[in-house]
């Protein structure tokens, strides 16, 4: 159970052994089915506590930086909460075996998923909630599998993963043509998810729309919500460009636009004058009335200067030799209009 619990957390990043998760609930399923609820209880809780403390290790290094309790006094709050969403696995456990027993192990691994996707939508709201683990996150890079969650957020995904589980645990625990109609539903539940994925991957954005997304970059902890870095993501089936800019330290109203990058398969389709114009407009609502962008005098560079000077920018100064000899840096400028 132990081994199973951290095959699970290897689902998550930065492992993303996302294949497991569609198994590695189903120990706790035949367990579950195999003992009365108060045994089925106690393996769950342990199942779950080892899940959420190998997933909830970040925590460490947030205590670290924003509380005063020393290491090793940091794993102390990390081992409550670790055990508190436990809980809910324990609590799933011991309901399927109450089932198992009083009505069926067919009608208990029929509801399964729907017990799981209870637990995992309570512990998302009850107290505050905390909603950290979800199984459908374990997903993520599996984009025909989580397009279902237009349907019904990561719970829809979840209730996919646990379908799975349920029948790999009737497999272990049912006759063989129970289980093979169990194989059967769990089946077309994942050929319908992937059939729905898939066609709404080839769907075309709408005429004249792009797709926009805004990301959380994966910067320093202490650095999170830092609004001296904003980045804009331009997306079209996949990612074609981002950029990042934030206000010039020790200036008023100056900003800087860090990178700007557009897949080369996705350029001249605007993309990168859709991205400069989100970084002016956020700038110029920021205060910022002055947007300043460093490149190199390199020949392969010309082009990029081409596309800031129709844009507006003007060549503010050249640092010679700044890269290495021969490659200068040039500073180009543009004054943002007034906020309205």
């Amino acid at each position: 159970m132990s081994a199973s619990a951290l095959g699970l957390a290897l689902a998550f990043p930065r492992t993303d052994w996302s294949g497991v998760a569609w198994v590695l609930v189903a120990p706790v399923i035949v367990v579950a089915l195999t003992r009365g609820p108060g045994g089925a209880f106690g393996w769950g809780w342990l199942f779950g506590g080892i899940f959420f403390l190998i997933l909830l290790r970040w925590l460490g290094f947030t205590f670290e930086v924003y509380s005063a309790i020393p290491w090793p006094l940091t794993w102390g709050p990390i081992l409550l909460l670790a055990a508190y969403c436990g809980l809910y696995v324990g609590l799933f456990a011991a309901v399927v075996s109450w089932l198992g027993r009083r009505r069926s192990p067919t009608l208990a691994l029929l509801v399964t998923p729907f017990l799981w996707v209870a637990g995992e939508w309570v512990r998302g709201r009850l107290m505050g909630g905390f909603p950290w683990g979800a199984l459908g996150y374990s997903q993520y890079l599996r984009l025909p599998v989580i397009q279902i969650a237009e349907l019904g957020g990561v719970h829809a995904v979840s209730f996919v993963l646990l379908a799975v589980n349920a029948a790999v645990a009737g497999c272990l625990v049912q006759g063989w043509r129970r289980a093979l109609a169990g194989v059967g539903v769990a089946a077309a539940l994942v050929g319908a998810t992937l059939g729905f994925g898939m066609i709404r991957l080839a769907e075309p954005p709408a005429p004249g729309q792009v797709r926009v997304a805004v990301i959380q970059p994966s910067i320093a902890q202490p650095l999170k919500g830092d609004p001296d870095y904003i980045i804009s993501v331009v997306e079209r089936d996949h990612i074609a460009g981002y950029e990042c800019h934030g206000p010039t330290p020790l200036t008023e109203g100056t900003f800087d636009l860090y990178w700007i990058v557009v897949d080369p398969a996705a350029q001249k389709r605007g993309y990168g004058r859709l991205l400069l114009r989100a970084a002016e407009e956020d700038a110029t609502k920021r205060g910022g009335r002055l947007l300043l962008i460093e490149t190199s005098s390199q020949p392969a560079y010309d082009a990029t200067v081409r596309f800031y000077k129709r844009n507006g920018y003007r060549l503010e100064a050249r640092v010679h030799d700044f890269y290495h000899r021969g490659d200068d840096k040039l500073i180009l400028a543009k004054d943002l209009p007034a906020a309205p």
